[in-house]
């Protein structure tokens, strides 16, 4: 016989399905699962990518991300600030950590927060790290573990009412399960007898929900791809840099980078850059695709994340999410503290500020007002002081790197022949030619939302409206 852990590993779907077409109409389902499907907005990408894309094929990718985590997991511990800023891009923190964690199936296998000491100073400086094995100011580790108190409500509800049920659409439009609901988008669908279609029933596991997120993230259709097999609709997550992005005003320059394109292709071939615009890059890892999404704001196709994200607007207003002293993690997510780009030029994606520690009862809690406890400095990973106001970022600035169209990162070591690099380009010298780009918030904004829908030319699509090239060599 199961255990009970084992049988809360499973959810139940009632599915209504076209079978001339192949496809899921509509799905309906209690809390637990749609709990499960919203919790996907918390992901970071570093976690996504780990999840469901890191070895998949080619084909299958998700624009060009899992290059920026190929690069950071290819590259040596050297490049980073220090060995924990790499672990920090390949396995962000989810900020909405303790709410996943009370979900039937959460797919952030991610090892959850602890809390650690220098057992020499904890009665003398109080610094207190959530990474295992940083040194304190003392020159030891800081590897002592303890223990967070934390208050919890008593509810089992993670996001939304638990029993309530839901109506869940091929496209991962979400809404309550009224006999109006269902009978305005089945309208709205051409459905005139709902008869003519076929009740299914569904089990949902850890296998299928990995499925659903890989295809919310890729496809128009998830529910039909991963329960009928069925790829008929695929999304073509593509949108041109040239787009304008009107609502997005010009702003200063944040950073420049020189750039080195092919005139006969007009495409950048590589970027070189320096530290500042790399943690720009790999700081997207750690970026949950909830706050990308609304980041974007439409501009670009993300799978069904957007029908996702506005449903749960949607329902929030509606009085329907569970009400959260601190609000709904799944409306607004957050960058994790510490794990953001200290140079970020995209607001949304700031990291939130750190909630002030402190020790108390031989552990540490988390109150603002509790004054008989004494207040930690919190350790921080990117800076040389281990301080959150000295912080500098992931990669060290003693590197230079190369960005490729497809954003590869290649650091540029000091023995790196510009020789030998040339003649591997294998490109005939009179077609390149050198540019200097400059990056305020709205090339930023191209860049993240080409990073997820490019095909290997994300540089190209975000910045190469940006070069002046003479007219003569475009005809």
């Amino acid at each position: 016989m199961a255990s009970k852990q084992e049988q809360e590993q499973k959810l139940h779907l009632t599915l209504l399905v076209d079978k001339e077409k192949n496809r899921v109409v509509v799905a309906e389902a209690n809390g637990d699962f749609v709990d499960t499907l919203f919790s996907f907005l918390t992901l970071p990408l570093g976690t996504i990518t780990r999840l469901v894309f890191k070895n998949q094929q080619e084909q299958e990718t998700f624009g060009c991300i899992r290059n920026l985590y190929k690069s950071v997991e290819n590259s040596s511990d050297e490049v980073f600030f220090n060995r924990i800023c790499k672990k920090m891009l390949l396995y962000p923190r989810n900020d909405s950590e303790s709410y996943c964690q009370k979900l039937k199936v959460n797919v952030d296998d991610s090892e959850p927060t602890k809390y650690f000491i220098c057992s020499t100073c904890v009665e003398g400086k109080g610094l207190l790290s959530t990474f295992a094995g940083a040194s304190c100011s003392c020159g030891k580790l800081m590897d002592k573990e303890i223990k967070l108190h934390r208050e919890f409500s008593n509810s089992d509800c993670v996001f939304v009412e638990k029993q309530t049920l839901y109506l869940i659409f091929d496209d991962l439009k979400v809404l309550r399960s009224f006999p109006g609901n269902t009978l305005h988008q089945l309208q709205q669908l051409g459905y005139k007898n709902i008869n003519k279609l076929t009740h299914m029933s569904a089990i949902v596991g850890l296998n299928e929900i990995l499925d659903l997120l890989r295809k919310a993230l890729t496809s128009k259709s998830p529910l039909s791809d991963v329960f009928l097999a069925n790829s008929k609709f695929p999304c073509k997550c593509t949108l041109s840099s040239r787009t304008p992005l009107s609502d997005v005003p010009s702003t200063t320059t944040v950073m420049a980078l020189k750039v080195t394109i092919s005139k006969s292709k007009k495409k950048i071939v590589y970027a070189e850059v320096e530290r500042d615009f790399v943690d720009f890059l790999f700081s997207f890892l750690t970026a949950p695709i909830g706050t990308i999404v609304e980041q974007l704001n439409g501009n670009y196709c993300i799978g069904c994340m957007n029908n996702l994200k506005k449903s749960v607007n949607e329902l929030y207003f509606s009085c329907l999410i569970v009400i959260i002293p601190l609000g709904t993690p799944i409306r607004n997510p957050k960058v994790t503290p510490q794990f953001g780009c200290v140079k970020q030029p995209l607001k949304k994606l700031c990291e939130q500020d750190a909630p002030t520690y402190r020790y108390c009862n031989n552990g540490v809690v988390i109150d603002y007002s509790y004054q008989k406890s004494r207040a930690m400095n919190l350790f921080d990973p990117r800076s040389p002081y281990g301080t959150i106001e000295s912080a500098v970022g992931f990669v060290t600035w003693k590197s230079k790197f190369i960005v490729w169209d497809n954003l590869q990162v290649t650091p540029l070591e000091n023995n790196t022949s510009s020789i030998a690099f040339l003649q591997k380009l294998n490109i005939p010298l009179d077609d390149l030619e050198e540019h200097e780009v400059r990056i305020g918030k709205k090339e930023a904004l191209y860049l993240l939302g080409a990073s997820l829908t490019s095909n290997g030319a994300a540089l190209t699509e975000a910045l190469f409206h940006l070069i002046k090239v003479p007219k003569e060599e475009t005809n």
